[in-house]
């Protein structure tokens, strides 16, 4: 066929031909690999986009810590050097560590009613945690983990030496300050706060670890 133009010869052969012909691919070419997900965090693809100081990520360790109280009552918290006799708190702690006089011997709590409102209280501490480290958001996880822990118990609060450490980066110091205080060594030895030693030492090692 003669065409009057290199316009037209490129038109007419174009309009001959199907869309694969105009790109040839080899019938034997082989299909592009898959990522290679062996490669990616996968840990990360959850936590990357989370606010650091959104108290849903900590509540599993928070549980954990507090425990769980089904029927309110008033716990020991300590003993009497003299008689012996153990030596209650003032009022009664029910559920998530709910403590105060608006709790009753007695009363009854459920984990699934009791939630929100341990969550709200988690919450309504991370305004303290932001003003407070001003570099929070870059450190591990496991470190801030344990700190809003130890925050909401009043340990890390208690404790402003150890607060100055870790915004100065001196995280082998900051483990070693926050161990070295009267509501740690007062917590030997007394089953009753053996999880406040246990929670507190996890913070401290798990600052001395960023220092390793």
């Amino acid at each position: 066929m003669a065409y009057k133009s290199l316009n037209e010869a490129f038109l007419g052969l174009s309009g001959s031909q199907q869309p694969k012909d105009l790109i040839p691919v080899p019938l034997n070419a082989p299909m592009p690999s898959p990522p290679d997900m062996g490669s990616i965090d996968v840990a990360m693809l959850g936590t990357q986009q989370m606010d650091p100081f959104d108290a849903s990520q900590y509540m599993k360790t928070l549980e954990a810590d507090e425990g769980f109280i089904g029927v309110a009552r008033k716990l020991q918290k300590g003993t009497d050097p003299i008689t012996g006799e153990p030596i209650f708190e003032e009022f009664p702690t029910g559920g998530f560590g709910e403590y105060g006089p608006q709790v009753k011997v007695g009363q009854v709590y459920t984990k699934e009613e009791d939630l929100p409102r341990f969550q709200q209280r988690v919450e309504d501490r991370m305004g303290y945690m932001k003003e407070t480290f001003p570099n929070f958001a870059n450190l591990p996880f496991d470190v801030r983990d344990s700190m809003i822990s130890s925050n909401y118990r009043g340990s890390l609060p208690d404790s402003p030496d150890t607060i100055d450490f870790i915004n100065a980066g001196q995280f082998l110091e900051a483990g070693d300050e926050f161990l070295d205080n009267d509501e740690y060594r007062d917590a030997e030895g007394n089953p009753s706060k053996r999880g406040i030693r246990k929670r507190m030492e996890r913070l401290s090692n798990a600052l001395k670890g960023i220092a390793e």
